[in-house]
């Protein structure tokens, strides 16, 4: 049941239901490092290669701009990857 708030008053979990979370809450804390640093290795690569300008507006992934040759590029292929991984976690949770 993705989305459903569990009331602060909920039984206690079993062993298993706490290995259980206690390994997926490792899960994505790798998973979201790996990621950290993929998009770093990226961020580095496109400097390198391009040296854009980062627009000072830019307040979240989605308004990161890269201009280049007079044109804007955004970057929303992380975003959507990001959203996906969430959906992941969410279906990795409920499988647990």
């Amino acid at each position: 049941m993705l989305g459903v708030q569990v009331s602060p008053f909920r039984r206690c979990r079993s062993a298993s239901e706490r290995r259980c979370r206690q390994i997926w809450l490792l899960f994505r804390q790798n998973h979201l490092q790996e990621l950290r640093v993929h998009r770093q290795k990226h961020l580095r690569q496109n400097r390198s290669a391009v040296e854009p300008v980062l627009m000072t507006a830019a307040v979240s992934a989605e308004e990161l701009r890269w201009q280049v040759g007079g044109r804007e590029t955004y970057c929303l292929g992380y975003v959507q990857r990001d959203k996906e991984i969430v959906e992941e976690h969410g279906s990795l949770r409920a499988s647990c």
